[in-house]
């Protein structure tokens, strides 16, 4: 487990499996916006929208996460309502997702929402343009998975000397 610093927090990052503790991101985003005047934003709204599965379901997609790449995971099953504002069942999605889990038990640092990092900046982007920047410049420009990486396999051979 490794920890990134967005905003002075801390966010969880799984370094072999690259997710992220979506509560984390959720928490930084909720402080922001309140210092900006607005409301904050619980995750189960953002997951029971449409548009978040449907990036969900095409991360899965374009990085091979599912075994059938033209296979849809079928929100139409879990929509509670029609229309452009729909809402999804997202608990039996998130059970059959390999880009987003959602872990209750086990160590307590590792409870929460776990996703892809794409996922975690699409929230960021969804809650505000600064968390954003700020997610998507940390792991560009500071490229700081690949450093991680790096780093690790010369501990290796470090060692190994």
């Amino acid at each position: 487990m490794m920890f990134v610093n967005i905003g002075g927090t801390n966010i969880k990052i799984g370094h072999l499996t690259q997710m992220g503790s979506l509560n984390d991101v959720l928490a930084i985003g909720n402080s922001y916006r309140i210092n900006e005047g607005l409301q904050p934003i619980t995750l189960s709204s953002w997951l029971r929208k449409r548009q978040t599965w449907d990036f969900i379901n095409e991360v899965e997609r374009q990085l091979e996460l599912i075994d059938n790449p033209n296979e849809n995971p079928k929100c139409e099953n879990h929509t509670l309502d029609s229309g452009e504002n729909s809402q999804i069942d997202y608990n039996e999605l998130i059970k059959n997702s390999t880009a987003i889990k959602s872990q209750r038990g086990g160590k307590v640092e590792n409870r929460g929402v776990w996703a892809n990092l794409y996922i975690m900046i699409k929230l960021a982007a969804y809650m505000s343009p600064k968390l954003e920047f700020e997610i998507i410049d940390c792991f560009i420009h500071n490229k700081i998975l690949m450093w991680r990486d790096i780093s690790g396999d010369e501990f290796k051979s470090l060692n190994k000397a």
